[in-house]
């Protein structure tokens, strides 16, 4: 292999290498696949702790509410300075990379869904009648 066709496979993109699995071997095509799944495990994972994470910042949110209207005076309570910290929500960067993830999630699916059946797809396209 020439230096610049090494260059060329070295810059393609995870999409278009994604396509050329009829030339890749059982053994690279088994390891790339457990390689993804266990991305989207990770993903999904983090995902499910920030949800979590959400959940109780709202519950705790939702009872240091209910203990103030409760309250007659303005004064805070012995246990809302804790409560308060647990009702804090994710900062934005948090949001922010919980979206990337969910960005990524979705691309890894639809190329595993794309790479198993794009010889039917292509099939239908270059068969179909015009």
């Amino acid at each position: 292999v020439s230096g610049s066709q090494e260059r060329q496979e070295q810059m393609r993109s995870p999409f278009q290498h994604s396509f050329n699995i009829s030339e890749e071997p059982n053994s690279v095509r088994s390891e790339r696949y457990d390689k993804e799944v266990m991305m989207l495990n990770c993903c999904f994972d983090d995902i499910e702790l920030f949800v979590g994470r959400l959940q109780h910042a709202a519950a705790a949110y939702q009872e240091l509410e209910r203990r103030r209207k409760g309250r007659k005076n303005k004064k805070k309570d012995f246990g809302d300075g804790m409560l308060s910290i647990r009702a804090k929500p994710p900062t934005e960067r948090e949001f922010f990379e919980v979206l990337q993830k969910f960005k990524f999630s979705f691309n890894l699916l639809v190329c595993a869904i794309l790479s198993s059946y794009i010889y039917i797809i292509l099939g239908y396209i270059f068969n179909m009648k015009t």
